[in-house]
């Protein structure tokens, strides 16, 4: 006799026998969380249907409204007779409200621009949106549960949908003064003297830049230890610690400290082949660096005009400003506009502050308001 099965049990069936998409798999979960009274998010049914298609960019959001479960967190109604950009401002606000921080901001930004407005994730663009998840951050980035906004409260959002403003609360960091790229001129694996020689002359600059940042803040003296203990390339790799980026390479330690040497290697000596691959020393630093470069592509260096540094990608402009949210994880890049608003840019690495350091004492910054539009 056949078998009748409801919609969400079918679902779950292909997805668990058939291995189809994830987001069909989602959605048979969604059954099972139903039976067992567990809690459907808005943002988790966002993130398992990102590669689906609406012929209308609002049901992005309006379609997934009737399976998120009942909470504290009263959720808004579909309206079809509102644009747009107040669908997905209210799921943003909804999302941001359930979370109880400022954390989804960096999926806004890691979108890229434009978005209308900067701050709101545009929910129609067919991209994985970045996951902020707690877990997720202490390990990418080797830090605290709360980040570089550790020390304060999530500020208090004050949302405007009219002009599609969102004005929030934190400190400014400092203005962006010079940005380069970091990859070198080559990620070969074959590490021969020419392609050394134009890696050292490439680092040797990069170095210098952020030297000179680093000491004016710091001194000379820790400015110049941070360089030989490999911080530079930690920039290079966008803040990863070095056990969470070379897990293929355990036999090396402290492989940022490793690679920091190869800053101190003289070119004419690699033209006289001094350094060869043949060299075991030589060529775990050009593994590493390897590494380092294959994820960087579109990734620069930036420096403050107040002595930090930090990596960001390239639509990264010299003026736009670094700060730090009350309730954000990551540092935020803005970018200033008419009438003393922002345009949220990106999410960055910035050594130094990723642990809260800058809001430790609160007499050494100062509170600032921020719009963005």
């Amino acid at each position: 006799m056949h078998q009748s099965f409801d919609p969400e049990t079918r679902a779950l069936f292909l997805a668990q026998n058939l291995h189809l998409s994830p987001t069909l798999e989602y959605f048979g979960q969604i059954y099972s969380s139903r039976q067992e009274s567990e809690e459907v998010t808005l943002e988790g049914l966002i993130s398992a249907s990102w590669e689906r298609k609406a012929s209308d960019p609002r049901d992005h959001i309006y379609a997934l409204l009737g399976l998120v479960t009942p909470s504290s967190n009263k959720l808004f109604d579909a309206d079809y007779s509102k644009s747009t950009s107040w669908a997905y401002q209210k799921a943003m606000l909804y999302i941001t409200e359930s979370r109880q921080n400022l954390d989804y901001l960096i999926s806004a930004a890691k979108q890229g621009l434009p978005r209308e407005p900067s701050w709101c994730v545009d929910f129609s663009r067919k991209k994985q949106l970045t996951y902020i998840e707690s877990s997720w951050f202490q390990r990418r980035y080797g830090t605290n549960e709360g980040g570089a906004a550790t020390g304060r409260e999530t500020c208090q959002l004050l949302h405007d949908i009219d002009q599609s403003t969102l004005t929030l609360k934190g400190t400014i960091v400092g203005t962006v003064k010079l940005i380069t790229l970091f990859a070198p001129p080559t990620t070969s694996k074959y590490c021969g003297p020419a392609a050394v020689n134009a890696l050292i002359d490439k680092i040797s600059s990069l170095k210098q830049l952020i030297y000179d940042s680093w000491a004016s803040r710091l001194g000379q003296r820790i400015a110049t230890s941070k360089v030989y203990a490999g911080d530079i390339w930690k920039l290079a790799a966008n803040g990863q610690p070095g056990e969470v980026l070379f897990d293929e390479f355990s036999d090396i330690k402290d492989p940022y400290t490793l690679v920091a040497e190869l800053g101190d290697m003289d070119a004419e000596d690699v033209l006289d082949g001094k350094y060869t691959c043949s060299d075991d020393h030589f060529n775990d630093i050009w593994k590493v660096i390897t590494a380092i470069t294959q994820g960087s592509s579109g990734l620069g260096a930036f420096v403050t005009g107040t002595g930090y540094a930090g990596s960001g990608y390239v639509s990264l402009q010299e003026g736009d400003v670094v700060v730090v949210i009350f309730g954000c994880r990551m540092p935020l890049v803005l970018r200033p506009m008419d009438g003393g608003m922002y345009a949220l840019v990106d999410a960055v690495y910035v050594d130094g502050i990723m642990r809260g350091e800058i809001l430790a004492d609160e007499a050494t910054y100062i509170e600032t308001e921020f719009v963005l539009r």
